[in-house]
């Protein structure tokens, strides 16, 4: 007895597959396949997947942070960054009361995108010492850049931790 063969067709801009008996496709699981080409399934990659999703279970706010991130590591990272700093007791920074989408954001003086790159722990980013509130234009033109500043900072907090 052979395989159940499939082909591919479009319908109202989905991509369906019906049974035909010429069809270059095969059902593995609950995907299709072109027969003779094995999908690789790359276990570190869904264990990754699992990390994340257990990292963002009821926390959707973080989820959509993130959904413009392809890495899986550098969306972990983020995640864990980000708890870390809302853990803080922001209310010590100075002008945290003028917080608001066109007023003041939450700066990371050192910022994350510098810290995955350069494999600072979360912690150090996301510590109390790395924040400060700024103004919306100021943390905008700043971006990801990091100066002198941010260095001594993040140096700091490394020798402390």
């Amino acid at each position: 007895m052979g395989k159940t063969r499939y082909r591919a067709i479009n319908y109202k801009g989905k991509r369906l597959y019906v049974w035909d008996l010429k069809g270059k496709y095969i059902r593995q699981g609950n995907e299709f396949v072109k027969e003779g080409k094995i999908p690789v399934v790359d276990n570190e990659e869904l264990e990754l997947n699992k990390i994340f999703l257990a990292l963002t279970k009821n926390k959707p706010f973080l989820k959509k942070r993130v959904k413009h991130i392809k890495n899986i590591r550098k969306k972990i990272y983020y995640v864990k960054v980000w708890e870390i700093t809302e853990a803080n007791d922001l209310t010590i920074l100075k002008n945290h009361h003028k917080r608001g989408f066109r007023k003041y954001h939450l700066d990371h003086i050192y910022s994350i995108s510098e810290g995955f790159k350069n494999d600072i722990p979360p912690e150090a980013i996301g510590n109390l010492g790395n924040l400060r509130f700024i103004h919306y234009k100021k943390n905008i033109k700043k971006g990801g850049d990091v100066d002198d500043e941010g260095r001594e900072v993040i140096n700091e907090i490394i020798k402390k931790l």
